[in-house]
């Protein structure tokens, strides 16, 4: 009985750990999809109107300093 017990413990922490996993791999693929669709996002802002990427970068290095 205690055997059975501890096993089932074991069973549950090791299922726990998988899930956790999962989450943190489904976090980090979210963000990476979330940097690709902004870094799209800037790439298309940047062929269609390049005096405000100007801008933008200016800004941005001034915010750096």
């Amino acid at each position: 009985m205690k055997s059975s017990i501890t096993e089932l413990e074991k069973q549950e922490r090791i299922q726990r750990a998988k899930n956790k996993f999962q989450l943190i791999r489904r976090q980090l693929n979210n963000k990476q999809a979330n940097k690709h669709k902004l870094l799209a996002l800037v790439q298309e802002l940047v062929a269609q109107r390049p005096e405000v990427t100007v801008q933008i970068l200016a800004k941005w290095i001034d915010t750096k300093r």
